[in-house]
């Protein structure tokens, strides 16, 4: 560089000086480095990496035959650099995700760590319901929704006992049996259908985005996007719930529930959703891609990624913070423990929004909760 510089007049030695220092200081917001520990006697790096695809996936990577490999380069024994820009993500997509990944690689803790945890980056992507919206591109209102599917009331269902609503439901199926024009409508109120005082409060829908993944969103009774079902009303959650208990799955029933008139009935749900279900695995089959649905269980890998993040050993803290666990005992004797409800394997959890502030680098903003929406 000395060689060609010496060349340069004063004026344009300045401007290129100036150039130099801003691209070398310049955030690559294409990719980010995220850490890992082992948090239990199964767990590895692999099954870190395919809990790592399944989100990207849901959040509507395309992910391409042999691109998420591509992606993944410099892993260590506790860290992998991830390059977004090679796993099919659309233009829109990306620029999201670069703003976070701008954000993230300002923070203090990537300033202390040059990394951040790959559970947390799930937590604040699928785990914040406003920034699952923006990289899934869903329709900004439900009036969008609806213009963009094919409804009409001679195809919903009245759900008289829910597994999910606290109440009645109403699902909307869209007339279309056409994949990329397949959605549904979940209407939950605190009025009964038999009594004729339901009113939707809110509107819970997912279609189907081209990676052949479901995408969620929750609309209020304005038909604005709200990060999540009411409480009251259900036990519907965040997006990241929905992702959790429909798993790859147009639902069926888990619950008997009587036909009710001018609704078509419970056989013709179930077999409208058996057919959409086959068509949906049909399209499946023919996607080149990095997911193999068929192996229905290793979206949990993903799962276990942003639980144990949230909700962390003393083993996985011990290692975080680098810190021996008598010490990290004495340091957390007062804070409760608990154990998952799904995952016993885990053992004994804390919360990590319980402490915050005790932490050896200054944490990042996290959300209460994946999946559900809590009341501050």
């Amino acid at each position: 560089m000395r060689e060609f510089v010496k060349y340069l007049s004063p004026f344009v030695l300045i401007l290129f000086l100036i150039s130099f220092t801003l691209n070398k200081n310049k955030t690559n917001t294409s990719e980010i480095n995220l850490s890992y520990t082992v948090n239990f006697k199964s767990d590895s790096l692999k099954n870190k990496l395919i809990g790592l695809k399944w989100a990207m996936s849901y959040l509507g990577a395309n992910l391409p035959r042999g691109s998420f490999n591509a992606a993944i380069t410099n892993t260590t024994n506790n860290s992998f650099t991830i390059n977004f820009s090679k796993l099919g993500f659309n233009p829109e997509a990306l620029g999201v995700i670069y703003q976070l990944t701008d954000s993230l690689k300002k923070s203090s803790e990537y300033a202390f760590k040059k990394n951040i945890d790959v559970g947390e980056f799930i937590a604040l992507t699928i785990g914040v319901s406003e920034t699952y919206y923006k990289i899934t591109g869903v329709k900004k209102t439900l009036s969008e929704f609806k213009k963009h599917y094919a409804f009409n009331n001679n195809l919903k269902f009245a759900v008289l006992n829910s597994t999910v609503a606290f109440h009645n439901r109403i699902v909307y199926l869209s007339d279309d049996s056409i994949i990329n024009k397949q959605a549904y409508i979940a209407e939950e109120s605190d009025g009964l259908i038999l009594d004729k005082k339901f009113t939707a409060e809110v509107f819970e829908t997912f279609d189907i985005m081209e990676n052949g993944q479901l995408r969620f969103a929750v609309y209020n009774k304005n038909g604005d996007l709200i990060s999540s079902s009411k409480n009251s009303l259900g036990k519907a959650g965040k997006p990241a719930k929905c992702l959790w208990c429909h798993e790859i799955v147009i639902s069926p029933l888990f619950k008997e529930t009587p036909d009710v008139p001018n609704f078509i009935s419970k056989k013709q749900f179930s077999d409208l959703v058996k057919m959409r279900m086959n068509s949906l695995n049909a399209y499946r089959k023919t996607l080149n891609s990095d997911i193999d649905f068929t192996k229905t269980q290793e979206h949990t890998q993903m799962e276990l990624l942003y639980i144990s993040y949230m909700e962390p050993s003393l083993n996985r803290l011990s290692q975080e913070w680098n810190m021996p666990i008598g010490t990290l005992k004495k340091l957390l004797k007062n804070k409760q423990l608990h154990k998952h409800e799904e995952f016993k394997f885990f053992g004994d959890l804390y919360n990590r929004n319980d402490y915050l502030n005790m932490a050896p680098y200054a944490l990042n903003s996290i959300p209460l909760s994946v999946r559900e929406e809590i009341e501050k």
